[in-house]
């Protein structure tokens, strides 16, 4: 249990001294200046976050269209079982600190297709474990995502592996919930 907290203490670290590009093995100078300007944004926006929960990046991605930034695709771990109240809120906290970098960021703007930057041109998939990193299972969520307008709870069948039971609901309306909340 002890070597877990460690290790997952070492990758947050890790993960706040590098880049994601440079944890893949890219050389800096050799990406495009939209990838240099996304993945300095994000690293940003992670450590924010990091403050409040131990969340670490596990994916990057996305779309260019006329080689700007059409959509930015997330993914991102957390060790921690959530109800979906505490989903919801995470998921929007997540979005509305990137959306907030990336629109602020005055380098960033030349480079997005479409400014201001929306929900609708971000997608975030938020994987969660249990604290000992083990596999979450039904009837707890294991998977949070914000993709196409909707927010969605993946909880896995408990009749199969390999599937999940979901249920969604709007962005527009779960960010009206969790701003009523508080």
């Amino acid at each position: 249990m002890n070597m877990i907290i460690v290790s997952s203490i070492a990758i947050v670290l890790f993960f706040c001294s590098f880049s994601f590009y440079d944890f893949l093995g890219f050389n800096q100078s050799e990406l495009p200046p939209v990838d240099i300007a996304v993945d300095r944004v994000l690293d940003h926006t992670l450590s924010n976050l990091q403050k409040n929960e131990p969340i670490i990046m596990i994916g990057l991605g996305g779309s260019k269209n006329n080689l700007k930034k059409e959509t930015i695709r997330i993914s991102l771990m957390l060790n921690k079982v959530l109800t979906k109240k505490e989903c919801r809120k995470l998921i929007i906290k997540c979005a509305e600190s990137y959306l907030n970098d990336i629109n602020s960021d005055n380098e960033l703007k030349q480079y997005l297709y479409q400014y201001p930057f929306a929900y609708k041109n971000l997608e975030i998939s938020i994987f969660l474990k249990k604290p000992d990193g083990s596999d979450i299972n039904y009837p707890d969520i294991r998977v949070i995502s914000l993709y196409n307008d909707k927010i969605s709870y993946d909880i896995q069948d408990p009749n199969s592996k390999y599937k999940y039971i979901t249920s969604q609901e709007p962005y527009e309306e779960a960010l009206r919930i969790v701003q009523t909340e508080k």
